[in-house]
């Protein structure tokens, strides 16, 4: 890898030493070809499920109360 021999890096790819190397190779205009790929952002709800699930059972119940005349 011509990188390392032009900017005298032996050693191994510590991340300190990774950040100080790559700071150094990206603005003299070489490409860095050891970037790692993002990580998927989880869209997790937040909240207690019971609170969620006790709303879904609320609107549930007020719909069938609605539907309760046609039923008796």
């Amino acid at each position: 890898m011509s990188f390392q021999r032009e900017f005298g890096f032996t050693g191994s790819l510590v991340p300190p030493g990774r950040a100080r190397l790559r700071k150094e190779v990206v603005p003299a205009g070489q490409d860095w070809p050891y970037d790692s790929t993002r990580k998927v952002i989880r869209t997790k709800q937040k909240g207690h499920k019971c609170d969620r699930i006790s709303a879904e059972k609320r609107a549930k119940t007020a719909e069938l109360m609605q539907k309760m005349p046609e039923r008796l």
